[in-house]
């Protein structure tokens, strides 16, 4: 939870700016809390715009304040990650060629009026980008292997820090 002793040090009224640095949220996050009615303010003239000390002690309590957890990751299981994205990101790229080529092949009135030469190529590309997914399907697996073989995957390798 927030330390609310941190508000007793504070002047007894904030500007949007202080209290953005004091949340550690941007002034944007804070313009959207007043517009949603989540952080009570009062206006001072026709542009400022203060905050009390208990108005920012609501919003802390409204949004249920917790301090970010963050994930840290031993070096050989973000190696497996930042593989395992790089190779799901290939096979992404490979589909919409799939897709063109087995649209054409499908459609067998248009694709016998192509020409054989034509036609080769397409199916010499068609089973090249086969080919290549079959080998990032196997790199998938192998990789899953690997970090079975090499890591606690009870969820070990990943420490929670606050």
């Amino acid at each position: 939870m927030y330390d609310f002793d941190v508000l007793e040090s504070l002047p007894a009224f904030l500007t949007r700016e202080e209290v953005a640095k004091v949340l550690r949220i941007s002034l944007s996050t804070v313009d959207r809390a007043i517009a949603s009615g989540e952080l009570e303010h009062f206006k001072v003239g026709k542009r400022r715009v203060l905050f009390t000390k208990e108005s920012i002690r609501k919003f802390l309590k409204l949004k249920r304040y917790e301090p970010e957890k963050r994930v840290v990751l031993s070096s050989g299981e973000l190696d497996y990650r930042l593989k395992l994205l790089e190779t799901k990101k290939e096979l992404k790229e490979l589909l919409p060629q799939l897709e063109k080529f087995s649209d054409i092949i499908s459609d067998e009135k248009r694709f016998s009026n192509l020409s054989e030469e034509l036609q080769g190529n397409i199916l010499n590309e068609y089973s090249a980008v086969i080919e290549k997914i079959s080998e990032l399907q196997d790199k998938l697996k192998k990789l899953e292997v690997e970090r079975d073989e090499s890591f606690d995957v009870s969820g070990d390798d990943e420490r929670v820090t606050s």
